[in-house]
């Protein structure tokens, strides 16, 4: 069976998502967010204050090549690790990428405030409303499939296993 990335913008769902995807088929989950943390000892605020964002894009690569040894896994993407050509490849070559659809006001109640979200919090409202603008157009350009995406967690889990079942 083949890896499933969920994609998406900061506050979509992703962790939920895959985290209850994995746990409802018995499969492995990860968060590559988390893979980072692990390689570097460090948290994703402290890696971007201390090497910058190109660094974290690195280890954003490197986490994902280390999901190829879980086959059949659900992996939650950061925000932008599907900005990199590369990394698409990668999730290609490992699984099908899914976007999580999230309405923009819904990400923003979700993430706003959130010190542990470095491209979040440095952001006004406006400024995050048109990376998510930007983005969007990314996920759905490289992404297998759209799942529109909302508070209701076992709809969302219900509209992705529609869609692998077919």
């Amino acid at each position: 069976m083949d890896n499933i990335y969920l994609c998406g913008f900061m506050g979509a769902g992703k962790t939920t998502v895959a985290r209850a995807l994995a746990q409802r088929n018995g499969v492995p989950y990860r968060d590559t967010d988390d893979l980072i943390i692990a390689l570097c000892g460090l948290s994703i605020p402290e890696i971007f204050a201390r090497y910058g964002e190109a660094y974290f894009r690195e280890m954003e690569t490197n986490a994902l090549r280390a999901t190829q040894a879980l086959p059949g896994a659900v992996i939650a993407t950061g925000g932008g690790l599907v900005l990199d050509p590369k990394n698409v490849e990668l999730i290609r070559e490992y699984g099908i990428l899914l976007y999580l659809d999230t309405p923009f006001s819904l990400c923003y109640e979700r993430i706003h405030g959130d010190q542990n979200r470095p491209n979040a919090a440095a952001r006004t409202k406006d400024e995050l409303f048109a990376l998510y603008r930007e983005r969007e157009a990314v996920y759905r350009k490289t992404s297998c499939l759209s799942i529109p995406c909302g508070n209701d967690l076992e709809e969302t889990l219900r509209r992705i296993e529609q869609v692998l079942n077919k």
